[in-house]
């Protein structure tokens, strides 16, 4: 072991969030190393390529507003100008019921004109305004996002609209997630505006006052010609090569002067490197195990969290093989509907060139909490799975022309009941010169990662 590195801050996690850290102290001029231990950089943000097709590994676009951080790095990259909105079709979006694609109505009229309530459930949306806040549970506990929006909503709300939603975003069900944690505005509504539909009002006024002054861009979907990995790619070729090291940390302890050893394994070689500050950009699970030996107390707080696992199939198919075919962002299915999948995302509605002409790309999403087991099953039998799903609710009536399968088996992190006191337990944990950042705190979107790596920077700059 005759090389020896040393850095003002190593980042072990070259996600976003670890890029984020990086950028933000390479820009203060700080000597820092990242690593990595996969062949590339950006974690499940990741745009392939394959047979004329461009599959989104992850995230398939962010959510961006005017106001958002990551703004300023868009701009000081070039990568601005290059940003891609959504398609207005993306703005159709279905939730499968009673062996419908029924459009999520988006506005007060077509809430009252939808099948998709009953007429019961919309005079209770309705009630909605007059109802107190206060969840009626004892103070201290930790609602979960099913008993605030049955509370304020009524159960057939959250059964069709709601449910469906969560699985989307979390791959989870409401009853297994904290609301404070995650879906904060919520809570925050009730809180400060009495309730949702007095909340929203104020909102929309708050945003009719702000966007005058407002230089980024409007808010909505967007993504890139070459999907987000262009993002990532314009993102690591800001900092220097020998910033980066693609390998592993398989040891660290903390010496007498305060700073970091650690040893890397890297092309089958061990690397020492000397640290002053340590930033920890991994999943709970990855951070778990680096903290096992050294800080066991926090390692069992980080393996307590709990991960969905998630299979995603990518359909390239003729257009005319789905008789069944609603332009669209793409389907969510509520639990009661007993579906096999969690969600699909039709891409190629959403932004150009994502697949050849005359062919629809389709990324299929199954597992999550609910239905593990799907994640993790042989291909052959995933493949069966959601070519089933695809014939139910397009129609599809002929085999795809491509498929492909990727897998993560740790891979979106939910904020159940208790989420924030293990947080803030890891938080109270964590030894000083060391921060812990990653879509388990504070937000699983690309925006929300990319800017609790950004404050992890910073904070080894104050």
């Amino acid at each position: 072991m005759s090389t020896v590195f040393r850095c003002d801050v190593l980042i072990v996690g070259g996600g976003i969030s670890g890029l984020a850290a990086a950028m933000v102290l390479h820009q203060a001029g700080k000597n820092i190393l990242l690593v990595e231990s996969r062949g590339y950089l950006g974690g499940a943000i990741r745009s392939v390529e394959d047979s004329g097709y461009l599959l989104e590994m992850g995230p398939n676009s962010m959510m961006l507003g005017p106001e958002d951080p990551i703004n300023v790095w868009l701009d000081k990259l070039g990568l601005s100008e290059k940003l891609l909105k959504a398609s207005p079709e993306a703005q159709n979006r279905y939730v499968w019921c009673q062996g419908k694609l029924i459009p999520v109505p988006l506005s007060p009229s077509s809430f009252l004109t939808t099948p998709l309530f009953s007429l019961s459930e919309k005079m209770r949306v309705a009630k909605e305004f007059f109802i107190s806040p206060g969840s009626g549970l004892p103070e201290g506990s930790d609602e979960t996002v099913g008993h605030f929006v049955r509370r304020r909503l009524g159960n057939e709300f959250l059964e069709k609209l709601i449910d469906p939603f969560v699985k989307g975003v979390y791959a989870s069900h409401p009853d297994l997630l904290s609301l404070n944690s995650a879906f904060p505005l919520l809570a925050r509504l009730e809180q400060e505006s009495g309730g949702l539909i007095r909340g929203a009002i104020r909102l929309s006024r708050e945003k009719k006052r702000k966007k005058a002054n407002l230089t980024g861009p409007p808010g909505g979907l967007y993504s890139f010609s070459g999907g987000l990995g262009e993002m990532v790619r314009a993102f690591s070729g800001y900092l220097k090569d020998e910033s980066l090291i693609h390998g592993e940390l398989i040891h660290w302890n903390r010496l007498p002067s305060g700073e970091f050893q650690c040893v890397l394994l890297q092309d089958e070689e061990r690397v020492e490197v000397i640290s002053q500050k340590m930033i920890l950009a991994t999943s709970p699970a990855d951070a778990g195990r680096i903290l096992e030996k050294n800080q066991p107390e926090i390692a069992s707080v980080l393996s307590s969290i709990p991960m969905a696992p998630i299979a995603i199939a990518y359909i390239g198919v003729d257009r005319k093989a789905l008789p069944g075919y609603l332009p669209g962002f793409g389907v969510l299915f509520p639990t009661s509907e007993k579906r096999k999948i969690l969600g699909i995302i039709q891409n190629s509605d959403l932004f150009p060139n994502r697949s050849p002409d005359g062919k629809v790309l389709l990324t299929i999403f199954a597992g999550g909490m609910l239905s593990p087991k799907i994640a993790m099953s042989f291909d052959e039998d995933f493949e069966q799975i959601v070519l089933g799903e695809l014939k139910t609710v397009f129609g599809l009536d002929s085999r795809p022309e491509f498929f492909r399968i990727q897998r993560w088996a740790e891979g979106i992190s939910q904020y159940s009941p208790g989420h924030a006191s293990r947080i803030q337990r890891i938080r109270d944990l964590t030894p000083e010169g060391m921060i812990l950042t990653g879509n388990y705190l504070g937000g699983i979107s690309v925006l929300k990662t990319f800017t609790n790596g950004l404050e992890a920077g910073k904070a080894f700059l104050s």
